[in-house]
């Protein structure tokens, strides 16, 4: 018997064990198809790209190419780079469910971030990467009155099959109470891909308590639902990098 669910591309409690994808056997069907949307787009983005267009079955990939999203400095970026706990993590999350990565500077978090999002596009999810200061920024920018409207900025990020949300919180000190502005983009954001059941990673040098302090207790209670929260632990390695290439100078 099938688990019900709430909504997004997992099998809801009103659909029939004929509307499972043949395939994984735990999501709904895309459209007249056997398979779902994520098998169908794993399948075909493991093909070369002149093959897919010889292929039947194909359908619209609206994320073709993960290095025209992810930052290049994290494109090596690899799970087999991860702590075997940390991998256990991410292939045991459910389909509505992300990681809240927190530590301080230089542990590795984005990094495990890339690394997670790189094989979630290879299983067909679509993704998306927003720096948070960058969003905030943006969003300001649609004031100017030049064109554009926030939503306009906000909307792709909540309909994203997974976003990644990088350094949250990372700006302001940590005595300090962030904007009305942050929390509503923050807020807005969260609350949207919260209930379409689609994954957000976020990553910080705040533990979840601090976030509840620096944004309010609302945040914090949302990242507690969407995310698995980890600790990334370990020394800075910008740090480590900048010592190791000084001693093979010096040599």
């Amino acid at each position: 018997m099938i688990e019900a669910t709430k909504i997004g591309t997992v099998l809801s409690a009103a659909q029939s064990r004929s509307d499972v994808c043949d395939q994984c056997g735990r999501r709904r069907r895309h459209a007249e198809r056997k398979w779902c949307r994520p098998c169908i787009l794993s399948w075909q983005r493991a093909l070369p790209a002149d093959e897919v267009k010889k292929r039947r079955g194909t359908v619209t990939d609206t994320c073709p190419d993960w290095k025209d999203i992810m930052p290049e400095r994290f494109w090596a970026a690899d799970m087999s780079h991860l702590p075997a706990e940390l991998v256990k993590r991410i292939e045991a999350l459910p389909d509505d469910r992300g990681l809240f990565l927190w530590g301080s500077q230089g542990a590795g978090k984005t990094f495990a971030a890339a690394a997670a999002v790189k094989r979630l596009w290879a299983g067909g999810y679509d993704i998306a990467w927003q720096p948070f200061e960058e969003l905030l920024l943006r969003v300001r920018d649609t004031y100017r009155g030049d064109g554009g409207s926030e939503w306009s900025i906000i909307e792709p990020l909540c309909k994203a099959d997974v976003l990644v949300l990088d350094d949250v919180g990372v700006t302001v000190s940590a005595d300090r109470q962030e904007s009305d502005f942050s929390l509503r983009t923050f807020l807005v954001l969260l609350d949207h891909r919260l209930t379409h059941c689609r994954r957000t990673f976020v990553t910080s040098n705040r533990a979840i308590e601090d976030m509840g302090r620096s944004f309010d207790a609302r945040i914090a209670s949302r990242l507690c639902e969407a995310c698995e929260v980890v600790k990334i632990c370990g020394a800075d390695r910008r740090v480590m990098r900048a010592k190791e290439s000084r001693g093979l100078a010096s040599d």
